[in-house]
């Protein structure tokens, strides 16, 4: 079973085989270098360990605050599920930014004692990111260390190298389908149903209206697209507009994800829910009236029902 702690709260751990990163999405790339992680750590009769952060370090490192694939609860959740021994978290702050690259690559030989470490073949790490494979094989030679140091090489699939950055670009696209071939499960978000205007009601299909619990999720592009509304155990097929409602005037500036159940009547006003993302359906466009999008929203449901989502 996993064992999840914070990287702090650890002191005793030795013979462990060790990786660490940002590890947003749990796409294809990052699953397979982890089940390597694993593979070879029971080999090498190894504990394996995963460090992440927490926030995301170029939300600490940079300007530009990035918009996550996954909650860092649900990418928690996901790593729950793998065989990994430790998954220990540090909290990303200014001040541990500021960590050398060699002080940090102390400081995980000091709590972890590994037999071996296993890095991506992009992954930085230290004061502005000097640290690199190179660096860490660098000081273990320098320093005469008995620990083994791998590279995973780009992971590729369908001939395209799988990175987080790649799989925001589908999204951004409205790319469903492909980001979650790439991702190896299906994108979701989570967040609770609030009231709204009620403009669904009043043209006769009627919505659950979402407020994100993670602000800075990725969102993909404006359009409409058919997904799964899950709450609890349940699941139901529905209609989800990512937008601004561009019929409505007064919402022009404000987006808003609204999920329509198809053939079902749900109190969900308060509830929690997850909404998976399955297929693109339509771009997000303007009507000249609300019944010109009642009749859209009709077709829009008549291709779901003969869609494989």
């Amino acid at each position: 079973m996993t064992s999840i702690q914070n990287f702090d709260d650890v002191n005793n751990l030795n013979n462990t085989m060790v990786t660490f990163g940002n590890f947003d999405g749990i796409h294809l790339g990052h699953k397979a270098l982890i089940d390597k992680l694993i593979t070879d750590s029971i080999k090498s009769k190894c504990k394996s360990v995963l460090i992440t952060f927490n926030p995301h370090t170029r939300n600490i490192t940079t300007s530009n605050t990035q918009d996550l694939i996954l909650d860092y609860f649900d990418k928690i959740e996901i790593l729950k599920n793998t065989s990994l021994d430790f998954v220990l978290t540090i909290s990303f702050t200014r001040a541990f930014s500021n960590i050398s690259a060699e002080d940090f690559i102390v400081l995980l030989i000091k709590k972890l004692k590994p037999k071996g470490f296993l890095l991506g073949f992009d992954s930085r790490f230290g004061f502005n990111g000097l640290g690199d494979s190179n660096f860490l094989i660098n000081y273990i030679n320098k320093n005469k260390l008995n620990i083994s140091t791998q590279i995973f090489p780009e992971f590729k699939f369908h001939d395209k190298i799988i990175k987080s950055s790649y799989i925001k670009d589908l999204l951004s696209k409205g790319n469903i389908e492909k980001a979650n071939i790439f991702l190896g499960r299906k994108y979701f978000i989570r967040g609770t149903v609030i009231e709204g205007r009620k403009l669904g009601k009043k043209i006769g299909f009627p919505t659950a209206n979402l407020k994100l619990s993670q602000m800075k999720q990725i969102l993909p592009m404006h359009g409409v697209y058919c997904v799964n509304l899950k709450i609890d155990s349940k699941s139901y097929l529905g209609l989800c507009n990512v937008g601004l409602r561009p019929t409505f005037e007064e919402d022009r500036n404000k987006i808003s994800i609204e999920t329509h159940l198809i053939n079902r009547s749900i109190d969900l006003y308060g509830k929690n829910v997850e909404i998976i993302f399955l297929s693109f359906v339509r771009k997000e466009i303007r009507f000249n009236s609300a019944n010109e999008l009642a009749e859209q929203i009709k077709r829009d449901i008549k291709k779901i029902e003969h869609m494989e989502c």
